[in-house]
């Protein structure tokens, strides 16, 4: 299970990869650098791992979290209010984000925005 949600906390004083690696092994696992780049490349954040979270922005922050949500292969996503922050660009990774994962999890996605219900409708099979 994964969570994505703004008042949720990363390490500032920690990179991005590092960020990464922490919340692994507190899950009880590990993750290679290749994944990591991946991850990182999925949300906007190619070449952006080594620097320390605390100079990233808002935005950017968002999108760390979800590559730590998506870095354990959820079985459950939850989303709260998952287009916070975020810019054109990265309302656009999250839409990916749903349309790859909603065959392979479930989604649960939480808002109180027009646009994000609307994208929830239209993404969700309701009723299977």
């Amino acid at each position: 299970m994964s969570l994505v949600a703004p008042y949720l906390n990363l390490y500032d004083q920690l990179s991005g990869e590092e960020n990464l690696q922490f919340f692994a092994s507190v899950r009880g696992g590990s993750i290679t650098g290749k994944e990591i780049e991946s991850l990182l490349e999925k949300v906007g954040l190619a070449n952006r791992g080594l620097d320390l979270v605390s100079t990233y922005s808002t935005g950017m922050k968002q999108r760390l979290k979800y590559a730590v949500a998506l870095s354990n292969i959820p079985k459950f996503l939850f989303l709260d209010e998952p287009m916070s922050a975020l810019d054109d660009d990265g309302k656009s990774i999250v839409i990916e984000v749903i349309d790859e994962f909603r065959d392979k999890c479930i989604i649960v996605l939480a808002t109180n925005e027009k646009e994000e219900y609307t994208l929830g409708r239209q993404q969700c099979r309701l009723g299977q």
